[in-house]
């Protein structure tokens, strides 16, 4: 790995530098910002690009207590020998409370792939009940359908508290599934659109 570092006291021009070289890149939309991220996103990042296979870093105002963890990082990972490293160094750490929205969102991605499990077993097992003739078949049934289509079958959320327990953990488990959809709702299951236009039927 080559480290190309950047220094030089405020607005000397050191981000404009650091832009030019990624667009010489081609790659100015793929600048990591650190202020705008904790010491734990950013290094996430990194592992990610360097995963990725990729040739050029560009990391922006980096403070230099940071610097030598990524350096370390980016050195342990296979396929960095040939890499380049351009960061613009800053001697201030960044404020926390301008990175709580990065944390969140790289949180919440390494949840996506349990809650995508979760939520496709929970709708396995929905999806016989809401098919049968009992007390609750319909609260299922008309819960699934919301998600399907909620314009064309509106559903009250109150309704589940009729629900057994394990019956509405699977429901909440099939709404976070649906909180970010990847799929439409019957995507996840194999021949959904023969399912859904079943329980349309039943209760639509």
């Amino acid at each position: 790995m080559y480290l190309s570092k950047i220094e030089g006291p405020a607005g000397s021009g050191k981000t404009t530098k650091l832009r030019k070289l990624a667009e010489e890149k081609r790659l100015e939309n793929h600048i990591l910002v650190a202020p705008q991220m904790s010491a734990e996103a950013l290094k996430r990042a990194v592992r990610q690009l360097v995963w990725r296979g990729a040739k050029d870093l560009f990391i922006d105002e980096c403070p230099k207590s940071l610097l030598d963890e990524i350096v370390e990082i980016v050195v342990d990972l296979p396929g960095s020998m040939h890499m380049t490293l351009h960061v613009v160094v800053d001697p201030t750490p960044p404020a926390p409370s301008s990175r709580i929205v990065f944390d969140e969102f790289f949180a919440y991605q390494d949840e996506r792939p349990g809650i995508r499990e979760a939520g496709t077993q929970a709708l396995a097992r929905l999806v016989p009940v809401a098919l049968r003739d009992t007390g609750q078949s319909r609260t299922v049934g008309r819960f699934l359908l919301g998600l399907y289509n909620g314009h064309e079958f509106p559903f009250t959320l109150t309704d589940l508290r009729s629900l057994d327990a394990g019956l509405f953990d699977d429901c909440i488990a099939v709404l976070r599934l649906d909180n970010v959809p990847e799929l439409e709702v019957h995507e996840y299951l194999p021949k959904g659109r023969m399912i859904f236009n079943q329980l349309r039927e039943y209760w639509g």
